[in-house]
């Protein structure tokens, strides 16, 4: 029986020869071929649908042969840019272009960041960033829309300071067991903030507490109060305050919220508190401070922060 009697594929489909190539194949001037431990020379190859490439820098996704401005999706350590001049960002990114805009979506250490680009070429500009902010800006999705998405202004809760904690025992002086700070310059009319801070007490002889909200440390108004409370003996005896700051203009602020407290009884009691223009400014850093206060100094009577935060809630 005629035939090829010299078999190109061995047992099991794998390749028997070290490879298989075109007729006028040249490395890397002419032809083609096909090589047994994996890896492939082609010329003026065209490939419909996507095209993948996984090499040393990482893996790329084309919108068809390789080409300037045809990157979908990188996947790499570092950024670069490909033999065929696409800058290209480092971590997972999508990439894409609208009405002659280039666009990356980069998902980076747990964060994601939008880039926009006149090419693929770069530079890349970086114009918003989730989980971490970079610059004043937010994104607004807009439903009525169809789901696009604006970047604009801050409009919602921008994580400004953490309470500084502290603590004090044996003493009747007023102290400071918590602070937040507010930087220069952040604040302008029409500014909010909210706040809200965790304390506890150890109370070993018999007291009262007060716990008090201040501007601007000791010396400065007092803002909010528990007013004086009889405790009861026990330790980690806890206290909770939110509240709200609204800056009216330059020096002007109202400020109101709630202690939530079990230090008088084991179950919990609300006192609110208002005060009305007080004087937070907004040219100069300020500052948040929660105080406590015994009426006897036993040295067992403790008062502590534990932790809370100050967000701005709009700008």
């Amino acid at each position: 029986m005629g035939g090829f009697n010299n078999p190109i594929i061995g047992g099991g489909g794998s390749l028997a020869y070290p490879a298989i190539h075109s007729p006028n194949f040249v490395t890397g001037s002419a032809g083609w071929t096909i090589n047994k431990d994996g890896s492939a020379e082609f010329s003026d190859l065209t490939i419909r649908g996507g095209f993948w490439i996984v090499d040393s820098s990482g893996e790329f996704q084309y919108n068809g042969t390789p080409a300037a401005n045809n990157l979908i999706f990188s996947n790499t350590d570092a950024a670069g840019t490909d033999s065929h001049g696409n800058a290209y960002l480092a971590g997972t990114v999508n990439y894409g272009v609208v009405s002659g805009t280039y666009y990356a979506t980069q998902i980076l250490q747990g964060e994601i960041f939008f880039y926009y680009g006149a090419s693929q070429a770069g530079p890349w500009t970086l114009i918003v960033t989730l989980n971490a902010i970079v610059s004043p800006l937010a994104l607004v999705i807009d439903p009525a829309a169809g789901g696009d998405v604006f970047v604009g202004a801050p409009f919602s809760h921008y994580a400004l300071s953490a309470l500084a904690a502290g603590s004090f025992s044996g003493s009747t002086a007023e102290k400071i067991i918590g602070t937040f700070s507010v930087p220069a310059g952040d604040p302008v009319a029409g500014s909010a903030y909210d706040f809200r801070a965790v304390a506890n007490v150890n109370v070993a002889a018999a007291t009262s507490v007060t716990i008090r909200v201040r501007a601007n440390g000791l010396t400065g108004p007092q803002v909010m109060s528990t007013g004086a409370l009889t405790s009861r003996l026990g330790s980690g005896l806890g206290c909770c305050v939110q509240g709200t700051i609204m800056i009216r203009d330059t020096g002007h602020a109202d400020v109101w919220g709630t202690f939530t407290e079990k230090i008088v009884a084991a179950t919990a009691a609300l006192h609110p508190d208002l005060t009305l223009n007080t004087g937070i400014g907004t040219a100069s850093a300020w500052t948040v401070v929660i105080t406590a206060q015994f009426t006897s100094a036993n040295a067992g009577n403790l008062a502590q922060g534990q932790d809370g935060a100050l967000n701005r809630q709009s700008h």
